[in-house]
Order: structure tokens, then sequence, then C-alpha cells
């Protein structure tokens, strides 16, 4: 029995001697100062690292605002509608449509700051003629910083649908 017992302590006194050497060998070892030359890639590498390329959420301040965003399609499509395009042309409504996502793409671009978002500019147009009509859009996105902004504009003669999508660039 006192064999057992011996050899139980020795086995405990081996292991604590190893984990304290382990400790002493990690504590030893501190992390080594390097100097990098100015003209080497890793520094241009290194000095060329954006730090937002982390940033997985928009900041507070630059978080899409779809009240705004509405505003600026509801006046843009009242200013596109006046005038002689306020009748429903089949011919034409393919380049209006065009037309229309070009104007809210770049007004998204020039009046609004949403820096690392990606926007999808959806416009729809149709002739009032007293049918129905649904449209559905599914999408994957994250609902804290991904949004939308819809507008719909509707005349004696047509309907126009715009919607845009900001999706937040991780």
């Amino acid at each position: 029995m006192a064999s057992a017992d011996r050899s139980s302590v020795e086995r405990d006194s081996r292991e604590k001697s190893h984990s304290q050497s382990v400790e002493r060998s990690l504590s030893a070892k501190k992390p080594v100062p390097v100097e990098l030359e100015d003209n080497s890639d890793i520094a241009k590498a290194l000095s060329q690292f954006d730090l937002d390329g982390f940033q997985i959420r928009p900041k507070f301040t630059e978080r899409f605002s779809n009240v705004a965003v509405e505003q600026m399609i509801e006046v843009t499509l009242k200013e596109f509608f006046q005038g002689e395009r306020k009748q429903y042309l089949p011919e034409q409504a393919d380049e209006w449509v065009t037309e229309i996502g070009r104007i809210l793409t770049g007004k998204m671009q020039t009046e609004f700051n949403y820096p690392r978002y990606k926007f999808v500019t959806y416009v729809l147009i149709g002739e009032k003629i007293g049918g129905g009509i649904h449209v559905g859009m599914k999408c994957l996105w994250d609902s804290d910083s991904d949004s939308y902004a819809t507008y719909t504009f509707i005349s004696d003669y047509l309907f126009c649908v715009a919607t845009i999508c900001a999706v937040f660039y991780y």
C-alpha cells in the first residue's frame, strides 16, 4: 500500500514541476518589437490597412434614413411626371423606368452620405385602368443595418412605385 501512495505522490510532484516550468517558459517569452524598413512590402501593406474594414454595423449618424429617402423619392416622382408625362404611354414606359432609376440612384450618391451602403433601385410604372396589382420583394438582410424606402405616385392615368433598398456592405 505504501508503494502505491509513494507513486501517486511522485506523479503529483512531477506534474506540479512540469506545470511550473511551462508557466516560467511562457512568462519568459515577451513580444519582440520588429523594425520594418519604410520601403518593405509589409510596411506598405500595413500603411494601407483600414480598420473600418472590420466595422460590422454602421455608425449611428451613418444609418439609412428611410424617411428622408422617401421624401426624396416623392419629390423626384412628382417632378418627373409633371407636364406631358401625365399620360401613360406604353412605348415610353421602358425609358421612363430606366430614367427614374438613374435619377434616384444619382441622388442617393450626391444628396446622401451613406458610406459602405449598396443601393438597389426598383421602379414600376403601370397604367391606371381599374385593375389590381400586387408587387412583392424578398430579401435576405440584416434588419439592424439594412432598410428600404418606397413611395407610390398615383395620377389619373398611371401609377409608379419606386423602392430603394439600402444594404450595408461589411
